[in-house]
């Protein structure tokens, strides 16, 4: 005897046969990635399949990342693509610090050179007390330094009209950009290289999740950047007039 229909379905066949999934819905939210699949295919291939997605096909992966579903899966994968690129980058500074030398002495004929406590806090700073340190406190840092990011990079698509698809997509777009860390495995300038392509997957990403023009999303990821960096040359030159009247009141 044929089994009835549910109710709510029209009698006959189903929409779709038992052994094929209905496609997904557009706006990217269903889509998937390896990283959303990872309990079926494996921690280890998720995150090699993702990585190698989000740098060689960005526009493709932020197009059918979903943007919902909560932050905590697109976090962890921030989090391990970013602490490893703090593992590397603790590596070549401890090839440099045995190799090289680098400490005070790298301070010693510089405006510290009569300031030995400046002098050493800048040793241990810039020496192994720094590498340990961004160690050690590096998962927390890219947390922090995700949710603030992502926090201003919204708040500047709210005003541009560009946050449509909300905080959330924002976010994801961030912590998955962070798969441009593995560049800093490139000696020397391997930071200066992921540090560049990450902020363009930033943009390609922001532009496909909200389904934006290019050019909102340039704005929203570049303008902060260089505020920020106005605001930093302001405090160096304010730093060096501190510094220069000190001396100049020690003679």
């Amino acid at each position: 005897m044929a089994q009835e229909p549910p109710a709510g379905f029209p009698p006959g066949p189903p929409p779709f046969p038992p052994d094929v999934s209905p496609p997904p819905p557009p706006g990217g939210s269903g889509w998937g990635t390896p990283w959303d699949r990872r309990a079926e295919i494996g921690l280890g291939t998720a995150l090699i399949e993702t990585t190698k997605e989000v740098l060689t096909g960005p526009g493709g992966f932020f197009g059918r990342m979903p943007v919902t579903g909560g932050i905590g899966s697109p976090l962890l994968y921030g989090v391990i693509l970013g602490y490893l690129g703090i593992l590397i980058q603790a590596v070549y500074s401890s090839i440099l610090q045995l190799v090289g030398g680098f400490g005070a002495g790298a301070f010693s004929g510089g405006p510290f050179g009569d300031q030995p406590e400046l002098a050493r806090f800048m040793e241990i700073f810039e020496g192994w007390g720094g590498i340990i340190g961004q160690v050690v406190f590096g998962p927390f840092s890219i947390v922090i330094g995700l949710f603030v990011a992502a926090g201003i990079i919204h708040l500047m698509l709210l005003l541009l009209d560009g946050a449509g698809q909300g905080f959330e997509a924002t976010f994801r777009v961030l912590c998955f950009s962070h798969a441009a860390n593995v560049l800093a495995v490139v000696p020397l300038c391997g930071g200066f290289l992921a540090g560049v392509y990450g902020i363009v997957l930033w943009i390609i990403g922001l532009a496909a999740a909200h389904r934006i023009p290019a050019w909102k999303a340039a704005v929203a990821v570049l303008l902060p950047i260089v505020l920020c960096c106005c605001c930093c040359l302001v405090g160096v030159g304010m730093m060096a007039g501190g510094i220069a009247s000190m001396v100049q009141h020690a003679q």
